[in-house]
């Protein structure tokens, strides 16, 4: 947490015959006996005591609203002789969180690039079957070099191949963009590409095939590989049409 951030703690307050207590507010809580104060981890109050409230959330509950001290801190409660101590709890306040870190290294250094074209899976299909990948995500960092935050003014294609030195085989292959903004996408057959058959009369149970999912923006001349799978075709054993 980001010390001077505001945060929350419950507590538990009662008599000591387990009896709830309720205050409406830290004015009622004060008048009581109550109070809290921070210590560091040495047991030496802070310098600069953290502001704070507290809200009834009935039967006993008690919210406390503080603001996070710097460093490591620790709530003390100062408990009326008549009641049940709800323990201390303790607290770091740090220059920066997760949070902070990310958004500091996305404004230095934009969304890292993603530079890998190893292959994704896409796992199996039965050949002669239809065939859907579901939804894909283009990763950010493979066109925002480009200046690209979207896929706005893109068109998409996909072909498969075995080898490089196979023609691409496109036919029949649906390649479809769902979310401009959300940078997703998917490919999808319905009739089974004669072209990705196993070999006829051959005994092969699988063949494995890749997929290149392109993104072409004419207007600008550029064209962009973000998505590469593998995808294995296996042998069918239902052959009925």
């Amino acid at each position: 947490m980001i010390a001077g951030d505001t945060i929350g703690k419950v507590v538990y307050l009662q008599t000591l015959a387990g009896l709830p207590l309720s205050y409406a507010n830290k004015a009622a809580f004060q008048a009581d006996g109550w109070d809290i104060s921070w210590v560091d981890t040495t047991g030496t109050a802070l310098t600069s005591q953290p502001t704070w409230t507290v809200v009834n959330l009935s039967n006993g509950r008690h919210l406390i609203g503080y603001t996070v001290p710097s460093g490591v801190g620790i709530a003390k409660p100062t408990v009326p002789s008549t009641y049940t101590d709800p323990g201390t709890w303790a607290v770091e306040g740090q220059s920066y969180d997760e949070d902070s870190l990310a958004a500091l290294m996305l404004t230095s250094q934009g969304t890292p690039t993603v530079q890998s074209a190893t292959d994704g899976d896409l796992g199996d299909v039965v050949m002669g079957d239809s065939w859907h990948s579901g939804t894909l995500t283009v990763p950010a960092g493979k066109i925002s070099n480009f200046g690209y935050t979207t896929l706005s003014g893109f068109t998409i294609s996909a072909a498969f191949k075995q080898d490089p030195s196979q023609s691409p085989i496109t036919s029949g292959i649906t390649a479809t963009i769902l979310s401009n903004s959300g940078l997703t996408c998917s490919v999808s057959w319905d009739t089974f590409p004669t072209g990705m058959n196993l070999s006829s009369g051959s005994s092969d149970l699988s063949a494995q095939w890749y997929l290149d999912v392109q993104l072409k923006n004419s207007g600008a001349g550029r064209i962009l590989t973000p998505l590469r799978y593998s995808l294995r075709v296996v042998w069918q054993r239902d052959t009925s049409t």
